[in-house]
């Protein structure tokens, strides 16, 4: 073995026996802290920042890609990837599969047979809550149809 690789065998020896080694002072704010103030991930890690400094990282992150980390939520809730969320996007233009038109006070729901699971499309919250109350029933839904068309 050369010098180098018998150097980082016996410096990561080092770190196994005993991970908590360091020089105890955060890398980002260079404040020197005891064990309990140490974010949980930072000993996984080795990235040695206090609980305050990875809040605020964190913080930062989920401000910046909160629309993106949203979506991927949604998708992985239904089994679909982002990729296959955005595609239904783009398909229906934002618009909800059955009335056309935008949910202004949220983002699409995701409309799923709950039998089968199977994702159907993008609905506005009027149209997916409506659809949730015929029990997504094809004969109640011609049912109500045709009392609504007799009525006018």
């Amino acid at each position: 073995m050369s010098d180098r690789a018998n150097y980082m065998k016996s410096y990561r020896d080092q770190r196994i026996a005993n991970p908590y080694q360091h020089s105890g002072e955060c890398r980002v704010c260079n404040v020197a802290l005891g064990r309990e103030n140490w974010s949980l991930s930072s000993y996984a890690s080795r990235d040695y920042i206090c609980r305050e400094c990875s809040k605020k990282k964190c913080g930062h992150y989920y401000d910046e890609n909160k629309e993106v980390l949203g979506k991927r939520a949604r998708a992985k809730e239904y089994s679909i990837t982002l990729g296959a969320l955005e595609e239904m996007e783009q398909e229906q233009r934002g618009l909800c599969k059955i009335c056309g038109g935008v949910d202004t006070h949220q983002s699409l729901s995701i409309d799923h047979d709950h039998s089968t699971g199977k994702v159907r499309g993008l609905l506005c919250s009027a149209c997916n809550i409506g659809l949730g109350y015929f029990r997504d029933d094809p004969v109640l839904l011609e049912m109500a149809a045709s009392y609504l068309r007799e009525s006018l």
